[in-house]
């Protein structure tokens, strides 16, 4: 898998997101991520960067297209600065 800073840059690209987010790692027992609109920062669990969980535990065949899909869902928050997932957030991510 490429660099995770590598990956957020890529789809922050692709999304036209310009401001700074910060990527902060976490030993979450049930969350795959969390994010701070206030603080533009995405909190990953560490876990999802372990190949072999994501591919065992979670049952994902593509370690980094689901990482991608992870990073995307957190960056589409902070690009329409909402936490819920209104229509805009949906129509934007496919």
């Amino acid at each position: 898998m490429r660099n995770l800073k590598d990956l957020v840059e890529e789809i922050k690209k692709e999304l036209g997101i310009e401001e700074k987010v910060k990527i902060e790692l976490k030993n979450y027992k049930r969350l795959i991520a969390s994010t701070s609109l206030e603080k533009n920062i995405i909190r990953i669990n560490r876990k999802i960067l372990d190949k072999d969980f994501v591919e065992k535990k979670l049952g994902y065949e593509n370690h980094e297209e689901f990482v991608m899909k992870v990073l995307k869902h957190e960056l589409m928050h902070i690009k329409l600065k909402t936490r819920w997932h209104v229509p805009q957030y949906f129509e934007k991510l496919m």
